[in-house]
């Protein structure tokens, strides 16, 4: 149901009140009045209107003063002022409008007239608010849409930089055994079968962050939350870094129960849990420590996945979970990443009434925490 236009009525004179609540009683507006112009700007305090009527010559603060103070009101500003008069020169009337008024009508009025231009000046203030309305959804679409031009721009880039390396290193071994794979050694098959499995896992792990990020940010993904085991889904993801973990000598010390469970997206959990322990391998040194637990913090569960690494630069810190300056580094083994990750993180979890947050400190090691809904189990 459309709201109706609300007009306050400043005179002080009781029977003009009356007058101008009964002209506007067959108006679909709603009128509330003030006997003087203290009265008047004590209703703006707490009142929104969208016309005012203001009589000029009354008692203590005259119509001038309060249109004058009702201007240096921020949400009154743009409200019409219509002043209501017996003084109709030049000067009275310059005086209005550079005050801020937007027309004069005078005393004795006509209410036909009255009515006319009342109609006029709310027509036009709803003209302005719908003009502002629509500025303001073209505004949205236009950051929207720079939004996703940034997106594509880093889609782009990130496969570029990102694809090429493993995915040529991929080819060129691949065609080198595809010709010499007779005359090759043992050993040497081998390393190759390494060096093809590994860059075929960097290349999957980045596929999936890269086709999850870019369909959160262009389909706008809901989240599809219910009870979720932390339990199962770490140790989903704690055997897809099984070798990763062999090669360093990573001791991974999961203080994680069977019986945690929280609210969430089981798919979008699995995705931050992936992205914040391949992090962890990623930056910690060679037989170092991995510690993943959680704690009840009121109404909801805050799991940490802390390691003793390289951490993260001061000036980098504020920068991990933008957009527009994506950070990636190499990992203690070379290992490469798109910077992508925690970017998804932070969207996944705002997506499952969550948050993320980090410690770090330079050359000691980085702890990440996020917070999800808890969900008791039932007994």
């Amino acid at each position: 149901m459309k709201k109706r236009p609300v007009i306050l009525l400043v005179d002080d004179t009781e029977s003009m009140i009356l007058l101008l609540e009964s002209i506007f009683s067959s108006l679909p507006v709603q009128t509330i009045s003030a006997r003087n112009g203290k009265a008047a700007l004590k209703v703006l305090e707490s009142t929104s209107v969208d016309l005012i009527l203001l009589d000029i010559m009354m008692l203590g603060m005259d119509g001038y003063e309060t249109c004058r103070q009702i201007k240096l009101m921020p949400q009154h500003q743009d409200v019409p002022v219509i002043f209501l008069t017996a003084l109709y020169t030049k000067e009275e009337i310059s005086k209005g409008f550079q005050l801020g008024a937007v027309d004069y009508v005078v005393k004795p009025f006509d209410n036909k007239e009255l009515i006319h231009r009342v109609e006029t000046h709310l027509a036009l203030r709803l003209s302005r608010q719908e003009l502002v309305e629509v500025n303001q959804k073209l505004n949205d679409a236009n950051q929207k849409l720079s939004e996703l031009n940034i997106t594509k721009d880093r889609l782009l880039s990130i496969i570029a930089h990102d694809l090429r390396g493993p995915l040529s290193a991929f080819v060129n071994i691949s065609e080198l055994m595809h010709k010499e794979f007779h005359n090759m050694k043992k050993a040497d098959v081998e390393s190759s079968l390494d060096v093809m499995k590994r860059d075929s896992k960097r290349i999957f792990l980045l596929l999936e962050n890269l086709l999850e990020w870019s369909r959160l940010q262009l389909e706008s993904t809901e989240a599809s939350t219910s009870p979720v085991s932390v339990y199962v889904i770490l140790d989903q993801v704690q055997q897809l870094f099984s070798e990763a973990v062999k090669d360093k000598e990573l001791a991974i010390i999961s203080k994680i129960t069977d019986d945690l469970v929280v609210e969430a997206d089981s798919y979008m959990l699995q995705a931050v849990l992936r992205n914040l322990l391949s992090n962890a391998i990623k930056f910690s040194r060679p037989k170092g420590q991995i510690l993943i637990q959680s704690k009840t913090i009121e109404n909801s569960i805050e799991l940490s996945v802390m390691d003793q690494g390289v951490g993260i630069p001061k000036e980098t810190q504020p920068k991990i979970f933008s957009l527009h300056h994506i950070y990636s580094t190499r990992g203690t083994s070379g290992e490469r990443g798109s910077g992508l990750g925690l970017i998804l993180c932070k969207d996944f979890l705002e997506k499952n009434r969550g948050s993320i947050r980090f410690e770090s400190e330079p050359g000691k090691g980085t702890s990440f925490y996020i917070t999800l809904p808890a969900t008791r189990v039932k007994q």
